[in-house]
């Protein structure tokens, strides 16, 4: 029985700490997004945020603009996390660069913990990469 009870904790523990961060979450949905796959990547993002049940249009016109955006870009070539922010305890601000053949896309997440678990509230997504990245004027 002990060795039961003890196998659980392990396995709880273990679940724990594999808990995945934002920068983590980021890091997967950019790698899928930019595949043939980019609805799904934005399915998973979003999971648990409620953001499809209250704004479904919205999730729509996003898979929309994504695909057409992805299309347009070239291949992926790699991402760079150029900027990570806590704004608060229960907010925090990632910014990726997403490198393709033609053209940069910076990607702006932000991540709301409402208790113990973090989950997207905003995405952006731009190729005009100042705005998001914040360049110095």
């Amino acid at each position: 029985m002990m060795r039961t009870v003890l196998g659980v904790a392990l396995l709880v523990a273990s679940s724990v700490c594999q808990a995945q961060t934002p920068s983590d979450t980021v890091e997967r949905f950019l790698h899928k997004v930019a595949t043939s796959a980019s609805d799904q990547a934005l399915d998973d993002l979003f999971a648990g945020s409620g953001f499809a049940e209250t704004k479904p249009q919205d999730i729509i016109t996003l898979k929309s603009q994504t695909r057409m955006a992805m299309g347009l870009y070239g291949t992926p070539i790699g991402i760079e996390k150029v900027r990570e922010e806590d704004l608060s305890p229960s907010l925090k601000r990632i910014v990726y660069l997403q490198k393709f053949e033609r053209y940069p896309v910076a990607w702006e997440f932000y991540f709301y913990k409402p208790k113990d678990t973090w989950v997207i509230n905003t995405l952006n997504f731009k190729d005009q990469i100042a705005s998001l990245v914040g360049a110095q004027q």
